[in-house]
């Protein structure tokens, strides 16, 4: 009541810049009598701000904390105490920290260089100072909160670390469990897929991570720690199934995996038990098999450790790889940088610099070299300035570059679905086929690994069905699989699958009749053009409306991610959660962290979509979420990253 009554005795109008600032506080002769108990405690407890000056220096005491002080001439804002030894604790920073909320910059400082460089130097101390990189200050979070901050100007409260960890925390959960609410009303339209992986920390914490995935967005739903227990068959089918019954039987079309034994022979338990749910193995896992295959070819081995030999060379020697550096224009791949289509990466790092290595190499510089006479140095040379070796290298690029395309779609998070991947794993025979050539010897071992990889990636679940489906290639002709009958026997087994009764699977088998021979708005030239621009469930979500009980099931088919990769990307940022730091915590609260910042990040992921890192080294080497298990910058990181 006395904060209203105060709030109404001093105000101004925001619009009036300076002056807004300049309109001084009330004196006791002039206050009525039910201000001034108020103005009094006032006087005891806190400051004035842009008033009498007398109090000043009480607000650095105790009772600061209690009555606050007079932000912006008109309401109350509590103080916390920054007591002396405070600012001796900033060192040669204390000079920075004022004792009062300074009042609004005007506006003819904002757009000040020396203001912008002082405020720039101050952030970066604290990014720097905590091992953050600073990339992070791009952060849509981190500048929301600013602007914010901006916005409600000087006086409010600086949230203490414990109070983000804590109330905070539990109010960023909070939000997003309504999210997760308004998530779910598309349940009952696309289905859900359950997405399932496996990790362990660096502090040998075992979790087994499960996530949602309906149309085209991830929600992380929860971990289940499986330290010290065996993940056996048995182990995954007890935590698989609860997930499935959390969700709802109804609701859940499909459960994706890796291909490991543990996985396949509980997830084969889980389809004998729900007869409407199918197993999905990671796609992105089956074509990184596809690659690692194909590198096990003679030559193709040759080739690749021919470049590993030179790799290892270069940068064995500092003063070796500043040269590389200066002379070819950049670093090389490392052979083992990423897990998935590294081997296509390294040997593409080769041929992108072909020209600028073998100018090197028959350079003056490099013969008069000492790393010339070396016997690597001798292999280098003889490999890059050779013809038939760059030739090799580019029959292995043309051999890896589709499928390395098609493990790219595969790995995509958003936007990637069964119904695509089919579609583009057709076109790989056709792409090879015209690079390596129709019936060579090279394109009959290739397509031998092709066909015999996917052998479990397409039975008996829907993805032949949701290619089938896939408007893109119903109307390319070329890769319509409604034009060949095995294919439309799979798509009539997969609606007779999800079917809850004999007449539901009828109705849509008729309708999709219609869908087949083009009839109806199908042959519309407004279904043929958008189907190269919408994605499948966008389109028969658009198109299909004419058709419902025909509709409704595509829907479920179609929109269903292929790939467990955004769940083991996510995960990998699990080891900033366990660090040393935070191993102290309870399993609750780290299972609380790990909801917030996996759902944070997924949201984020979702409304800007996946984008090109195009980031330097040394903000790679900075980023600790992209660090390895067992990195020794791991060690220097996380003595840099204060405590929660």
């Amino acid at each position: 009541m006395e904060e209203a009554v105060l709030c109404n005795v001093v105000c101004h109008d925001v619009d009036n810049d300076r002056e807004a600032h300049q309109i001084p506080v009330k004196t006791e002769e002039q206050v009525s009598p039910e201000e001034f108990p108020c103005l009094q405690k006032m006087k005891r407890c806190g400051t004035f701000e842009h008033g009498d000056e007398t109090g000043s220096e009480s607000s650095a005491g105790a009772s600061a904390s209690d009555a606050g002080s007079y932000v912006g001439g008109g309401c109350v804002v509590p103080q916390k105490p920054f007591g002396k030894s405070g600012l001796r604790r900033l060192g040669r920073d204390a000079g920075h920290v004022p004792r009062q909320a300074p009042r609004q910059t005007p506006i003819d400082r904002i757009d000040n260089k020396e203001t912008r460089s002082k405020l720039g130097k101050d952030w970066a101390k604290m990014f720097h100072a905590n091992g953050i990189p600073g990339r992070k200050a791009d952060c849509p979070y981190f500048r929301s909160a600013m602007k914010l901050t901006q916005q409600l100007g000087p006086g409010m409260f600086i949230p203490t670390g414990e109070e983000i960890d804590g109330i905070y925390l539990d109010a960023i959960e909070k939000e997003l469990k309504e999210d997760l609410c308004q998530f779910k009303k598309e349940w009952e339209a696309y289905g859900v897929t359950i997405v399932c992986d496996s990790w362990t920390g660096p502090t040998m914490t075992s979790t087994v991570n499960f996530y949602l995935s309906c149309n085209s967005r991830m929600f992380f739903h929860k971990s289940v720690d499986a330290t010290g227990k065996i993940e056996n068959a048995g182990f995954l089918y007890g935590e698989i199934k609860q997930v499935i019954q959390d969700i709802g039987v109804q609701n859940v079309v499909q459960v994706v995996t890796d291909s490991g034994d543990s996985y396949k022979k509980a997830c084969l338990k889980l389809i004998a038990k729900y007869n409407q749910t199918v197993w999905q193995p990671c796609a992105a896992d089956t074509v990184n098999l596809m690659l690692e295959d194909i590198a096990k070819f003679p030559d193709v081995a040759q080739v690749m450790d021919s470049a590993e030999q030179i790799y290892r060379f270069f940068y064995s020697l500092d003063t070796l790889l500043a040269e590389m550096k200066a002379k070819v224009g950049g670093e090389l791949v490392p052979p083992n940088a990423t897990r998935f289509g590294a081997i296509f990466v390294f040997i593409q790092s080769f041929w992108d610099r072909k020209d600028k290595f073998s100018k090197w190499m028959l350079s003056k510089e490099w013969k008069r070299s000492t790393w010339s006479t070396k016997p690597e140095g001798k292999h280098a040379y003889g490999c890059l300035t050779s013809g038939p070796w760059w030739d090799k290298v580019k029959w292995v690029i043309n051999a890896l570059e589709p499928i390395y395309c098609l493990r790219c779609y595969a790995d995509q998070q958003k936007g990637s679905s069964i119904s695509g991947f089919m579609s583009r794993s057709i076109s790989v025979h056709d792409e090879l086929q015209e690079r390596l050539g129709s019936g060579s010897s090279d394109f009959n071992r290739i397509m031998d690994v092709v066909n015999t990889r996917p052998t479990m990636l397409k039975s008996d679940n829907f993805m032949i069905a949701a290619g089938a489906l896939n408007p893109e290639g119903h109307y390319s002709y070329k890769h319509s699989l409604c034009r060949e009958p095995k294919y439309v026997h799979e798509l009539t087994l997969a609606i007779s699958k999800l079917a809850d009764s004999t007449e539901n699977a009828v109705d849509a088998l008729c309708q999709l009749h219609q869908f087949i021979s083009y009839r109806g708005i199908f042959e519309s030239t407004e279904a043929r053009d958008a189907a190269r621009y919408m994605t499948p469930a966008v389109w028969w979500m658009a198109f299909g409306g004419q058709y419902p009980a025909m509709q409704k099931f595509a829907l479920r088919i179609v929109s269903q991610c292929s790939s467990s990769r955004g769940c083991e990307r996510n995960s990998s940022t699990f080891d900033l959660l366990q660090m040393q730091q935070r191993n102290h915590l309870g399993y609750a609260k780290l299972c609380k962290l790990e909801y917030v910042h996996y759902n944070l990040r997924l949201r984020l992921r979702h409304s800007e979509g996946e984008k090109e890192n195009d980031m330097s080294t040394a903000m790679h080497v900075m980023d600790a979420t992209l660090f390895p298990t067992g990195n020794p910058l791991m060690d220097w990181l996380d003595a840099s990253i204060c405590e929660s």
